[in-house]
């Protein structure tokens, strides 16, 4: 089993020390929850999210990444105070074909991914796993 948190908090930490969250407001709320998949595969997925979501977000913004239990889902949320897709052209393209790929092979395609834009600004990214009840 992989910890969702833990891999959230890698990839955080990865960007931080690249001086990549610099002038933005980064926020981690997480649960301890574990999932089966590929660690190394879901933190590439999870530095995907943040890449597009501090890139697209002005100086000052806002960047909060949450893993909770929902249920018998783990749930991984990056949110952005962003510009949005419409203004951006963050359609949802090759972008999006490529999380989706690289989570069909970390999760045997057990996961179900959405995105949403946000009032009145931002997008959120939410990524559901089913949830292991025990831990390593």
């Amino acid at each position: 089993p992989v910890a969702l948190a833990d891999v959230a908090r890698r990839a955080l930490q990865a960007f931080e020390v690249a001086g990549r969250t610099a002038g933005h407001e980064i926020v981690l709320k997480s649960e301890p929850i574990w999932v089966l998949g590929d660690a190394s595969r879901l933190e590439q997925v999870v530095a995907n999210l943040l890449d597009n979501a501090i890139r697209y977000t002005p100086r000052g913004g806002r960047v909060i990444v949450g893993v909770q239990r929902d249920g018998v889902e783990a749930v991984l949320r990056v949110s952005d105070t962003g510009r949005g897709f419409a203004t951006t052209g963050r359609g949802l393209g090759t972008g999006l074909s490529t999380l989706r790929e690289r989570l069909k092979l970390a999760f045997d395609g057990d996961v179900r991914v959405q995105l949403t834009e946000m009032k009145p600004h931002g997008v959120r990214a939410e990524l559901d796993f089913p949830a292991r009840r025990e831990s390593r």
